[in-house]
């Protein structure tokens, strides 16, 4: 497989489109609710999993997949071994981003109507704490490497908003540009990378000092955040319509997108690559 198909499956799980777990990747269908097997080794799709109403965000892990339902507020667990649903949790109206936790024990889901965060146990999707954050509809809530917090974007606010997962509530807010998106952490934790959708950049946060030490200049839209396996280079999805005139999926309803890929280097504008989605959106390979 190559290396780059890994760091695309981190970067759709930002925006919430796909989730990898080798040799598998899977893909929520919003139109269609369901969920599609894709063998990574391939390419080919194997299987498409019936998954709720509207399926929308996924995060996987140890065996399991985890979806957020926007249509019934819930979390949808599938066992990827049985290939099926196998439980269905209600979390509240509008569940968007969901992380696991790096050890494979906590989920956290951003639920927009009542601006919470809920934790949950994993794999077993029992609520354990629900946390109110400052930032209107929450849209992401990622888990830093190590376990500790919880940096939470939403789409109305200029700031991301820190929850001590020990604490089971937000102890800071980092200002950053209007509509933060995407999070993506260095491996060792040290810095966290927020896409600003509104401002067209993507800010650097010291995650030790909780302050924001550098903002890059990222194009129009930034929205998704990867961050290489060896921390050297960070990619920057911007997703774009271009027409109604192709299918491109049904989780995209039928629009034609194109997924612009920023490259930085250690927070270094360093170049793009562009790519227009096919059958499976944004999953080309891209090479350097």
């Amino acid at each position: 497989m190559s290396l780059f198909r890994p760091l695309i499956a981190t970067l759709l799980a930002a925006v919430g489109s796909v989730a990898l777990a080798a040799p598998m990747a899977y893909v929520p269908n919003e139109k269609s609710a369901t969920l599609s097997v894709i063998d990574t080794a391939t390419d080919r799709r194997s299987a498409d999993i019936p998954a709720g109403q509207r399926p929308r965000g996924i995060a996987a892990g140890l065996g399991y997949v985890y979806l957020t339902d926007a249509k019934t507020g819930s979390l949808l667990i599938v066992d990827t071994s049985a290939g099926k649903l196998i439980k269905t949790v209600r979390v509240g109206d509008s569940p968007e981003g969901i992380s696991l936790s790096a050890d494979g024990q906590l989920l956290a889901i951003a639920v927009e109507d009542d601006n919470s965060v809920v934790l949950l146990s994993a794999p077993q999707g029992t609520e354990l704490a629900r946390i109110k954050v400052q930032g209107k509809n929450p849209e992401h809530a990622v888990f830093s490497p190590d376990g500790r917090w919880l940096y939470v974007s939403a789409e109305e606010a200029e700031q991301v908003d820190v929850v001590d997962v020990a604490a089971r509530q937000q102890v800071s807010s980092i200002p950053v540009g209007k509509r933060p998106r995407g999070i993506g952490f260095l491996p060792d934790g040290s810095r966290a990378y927020v896409a600003s959708e509104v401002t067209g950049k993507v800010f650097v946060i010291d995650v030790a000092q909780r302050r924001v030490i550098a903002e890059v200049k990222a194009g129009q839209y930034p929205a998704g955040i990867a961050v290489h396996p060896d921390g050297k280079r960070i990619r920057v999805q911007r997703p774009r319509p271009v027409g109604h005139g192709h299918r491109c999926g049904q989780q995209h309803g039928g629009r034609h997108h194109r997924s612009r890929q920023t490259s930085m280097e250690h927070g270094h504008y360093a170049g793009r690559r562009q790519a227009l989605c096919g059958q499976w959106p944004f999953r080309q390979r891209f090479g350097d």
